[in-house]
């Protein structure tokens, strides 16, 4: 059984190169748009990973990734690993940034720009803590 993964970022050029990314990998990828495309599509495509921008319309990443971790109102099966994706670093502020991923539930996170094996890697070590 292939690994599902759901990209969800508000810009089409990141959505398409972690999409080839990915799909190159072996991995079957679906896309969203906005935050709440991306609780329609856990919902339906079953992500065994989401690869969630923070800042997007609609929801937030921080907002989506909770609202999947805890199934408040979204019905994932499997619970799928989260990564956030951000511009905005919150290391010069620890306890701010521990603040947002307690909320979030969130697996990791990486931070814009980054390298593409960074991001390769992340999602690697992710997506092979799950059982299909």
């Amino acid at each position: 059984m292939e690994k599902r993964v759901l990209v969800v970022d508000d810009e089409p050029c990141m959505v398409d190169l972690m999409a080839e990314i990915l799909e190159r990998e072996g991995y079957r990828v679906e896309a969203a748009a906005d935050g709440r495309a991306a609780i329609r599509h856990a919902e339906t495509f079953h992500p065994h990973l989401m690869v969630l921008d923070v800042m997007m319309p609609e929801e937030n990443g921080y907002r989506v990734s909770r609202l999947v971790k805890t199934g408040e109102g979204v019905t994932c099966d499997p619970i799928p690993k989260v990564l956030l994706v951000t511009g905005r670093r919150l290391d010069d502020d620890p306890d701010r940034e521990t603040m947002f991923m307690e909320f979030s539930m969130a697996d990791g996170i990486v931070y814009k720009p980054f390298e593409l094996v960074d991001l390769r890697t992340r999602i690697h070590d992710l997506i092979g803590e799950v059982d299909v």
